[in-house]
């Protein structure tokens, strides 16, 4: 029994293809920026006109009566094919515009040999091909058509190279980073090419079946529909979540307490909060909508509003943009405003680049630092006379020092005793040690440190030129560069003081012979926390019996305490020519605070 009611098949699929079309048709009016929403319209159009022509078709009683339906199919899978390829080519941005004119050329040139007809070269009238395909239950489908000409026939075997096109542009879709969406356009060029090759085997008589590219067509308008469909609502979601993110983003924006401008992709300002119009005193409305680079004219203090100026900030900023480079905007600058109201107001900035599919926008964060730039110029200003203070009271104790020793050394030369003058003259070192520190002091920039290398070098250049002894005494400083806190920084130059002194009164008696006379100070950082200084000589040494620490002598007895002082340890190294102490002490001394141990000088 033969089905005549095959044929509303093919039109139910049709219609179903062009209800599509209206609702591609509405996604493309909603956004037409778009035109792959409009090549695929146009596909589901004609893929319903074709399914509705083997409708046709199905529905003749003869081969002849198949002709002008066969021609229509020929013309709109034509089309269909030329449609679909324009929708990969907006959708994947993959087919070049040389192969997607020489594919047109090629369906046109088909579409004109269908029209004209060209007799048998296309369609054979006289040979009829009646195709019956068997079901179960005794139901049958029958195919009456004319059989292909040679120029269909070529047509048909055009539409591979088609196919494989779409699967080469497929491949390069996915190597794009587009490996998800390929893999969809793969599954559904499948079904068509399955489709294509099965009615291609039936059309040369390989075997009997139900034509199936309509069915093919039909599969990839609804799947991709369906896709697209599916991908629209995720984009609705992803939308809605767009929209909450931007109302919490202007919301922070606009409580921010850091001034923020920012622009689109031409150096537009679309945001400019509350804090931005604080720090510069002017609306939102004279500013979103304008340049950014026309904030110059209105913020820029009138003394360096110059038109060199307002194009090189212009230029500027659309260089910036222009170079899709992050790193060229990418900078922080401090500089001052003036206000309509003619107030100046100081801001640290951050201007960078922000990257979006259109392009790159500017972005500024102002941080109004007036305030804290007056609080520094006070504090900066205090420092300053604190610091011609500290100056002013170190100048006037190394003043003090001096007139002590002077004053001392008036009432040496008074003195007839020889003992009472060498006193006072230890005295006098002494006291000239102490303002030498004072000295340094004063012409430092700190002034809870002094560098003890080149001090010590100073006192004992002058200790030689006080004591002149026989024949000359060579000085050797051995020094690292180390800066030692004031409440050390003394009571080490009083220790060298008294050393010194010692080596040149004693080391070196009158009328002895020696081979080198030499003293040596070094100064050296024997760890991280401690210091080693020491005194040397080559002459006569200190007698085995005498011991420093119980010493009797003034000077002995004031080395000890000061070590003590400082927290340090004594140690005499005797050797075969001369003799000489160390002191090893803490870099930062704790224990005993300095005013307790101080009285044990006095």
């Amino acid at each position: 029994m033969s089905v005549k009611l095959y044929p509303f098949f093919p039109i139910g699929m049709g219609f179903i293809c062009l209800t599509v079309v209206l609702y591609e048709f509405m996604i493309w009016w909603r956004r037409r920026g778009n035109l792959y929403d409009l090549s695929f319209a146009v596909t589901c159009f004609l893929a319903g006109l074709y399914d509705i022509a083997c409708a046709g078709e199905y529905n003749v009683d003869s081969a002849l009566q198949s002709i002008p339906w066969l021609r229509a199919q020929a013309i709109l899978l034509n089309l269909v094919a030329l449609a679909f390829l324009a929708y990969l080519s907006d959708r994947t941005r993959q087919v070049p515009k040389g192969h997607f004119a020489a594919f047109a050329a090629w369906c046109a040139f088909s579409v004109i040999i269908q029209v004209i007809g060209f007799g048998s070269l296309t369609w054979e009238p006289g040979s009829s091909l009646i195709t019956r395909v068997p079901f179960p239950f005794g139901l049958s489908v029958v195919y009456f058509e004319a059989e292909p000409g040679i120029l269909t026939s070529i047509q048909y075997f055009f539409g591979v190279v088609f196919l494989v096109y779409f699967l080469w542009v497929t491949w390069r879709y996915g190597r794009s980073g587009h490996a998800h969406d390929a893999r969809r356009l793969f599954w559904l060029l499948g079904v068509v090419g399955a489709a294509y090759l099965s009615d291609f085997a039936v059309s040369f008589g390989l075997y009997s079946f139900l034509y199936l590219v309509e069915y093919g067509w039909l599969a990839a308008v609804v799947f991709i529909a369906a896709q697209r469909s599916r991908d629209l609502v995720e984009a609705g979601i992803v939308k809605q979540a767009l929209v909450a993110s931007e109302e919490k983003f202007r919301t922070f924006i606009e409580q921010s307490s850091e001034s923020i401008v920012m622009t689109d992709e031409a150096g537009i300002i679309i945001v400019y909060n509350k804090a931005a119009e604080l720090l510069t005193g002017i609306p939102s409305a004279e500013v979103i909508g304008k340049p950014i680079w026309s904030l110059a004219v209105k913020a820029v203090p009138r003394a360096r509003l110059t038109d060199d100026y307002l194009s090189g900030v212009e230029g500027h900023y659309r260089e910036a943009l222009a170079s899709r480079e992050p790193t060229v905007l990418s900078r922080q600058i401090e500089d001052a405003i003036q206000r309509p109201d003619g107030t100046l107001r100081s801001f640290r900035q951050n201007e960078f680049l922000i990257r979006t599919d259109q392009g790159y926008r500017i972005g500024t964060i102002s941080h109004d630092v007036t305030e804290v730039m007056r609080a520094e110029q006070q504090i900066l200003s205090s420092l300053q006379e604190k610091t011609v203070l500290l100056k002013e009271i170190h100048h006037r104790v190394k003043n003090n020092l001096q007139i002590i020793s002077s004053l001392l050394y008036l009432q040496e030369s008074r003195m007839d005793s020889e003992s009472v003058r060498a006193a006072l003259q230890d005295s006098r070192n002494q006291v000239l040690s102490m303002a030498l520190v004072h000295e340094d002091l004063y012409r430092s920039k700190d002034f809870s440190h002094i560098d003890f290398g080149g001090y010590l070098q100073r006192l004992v250049g002058r200790l030689l030129a006080a004591y002149r002894t026989e024949g000359g005494i060579t000085f050797i400083p051995v020094t690292q560069p180390l800066s030692l806190e004031v409440n050390q920084a003394i009571p080490c130059g009083l220790i060298v003081n008294e050393l010194c002194t010692n080596v040149l009164r004693h080391a070196f008696p009158r009328g002895m012979v020696f081979e080198k006379r030499e003293l040596r100070v070094e100064l050296a950082r024997k760890d991280e926390d401690r210091v080693l200084l020491s005194v040397s000589d080559t002459g006569v040494g200190i007698p085995a019996e005498v011991d420093p620490e119980t010493a009797g002598t003034l000077g002995m007895q004031i080395v000890s305490r000061l070590a003590r002082q400082i927290h340090g340890s004594l140690r005499v190294i005797r050797g075969p020519a001369g003799a000489r102490l160390e002191i090893e002490f803490p870099l930062r001394p704790g224990g005993t605070s300095d005013q307790d141990d101080s009285n044990e000088v006095v």
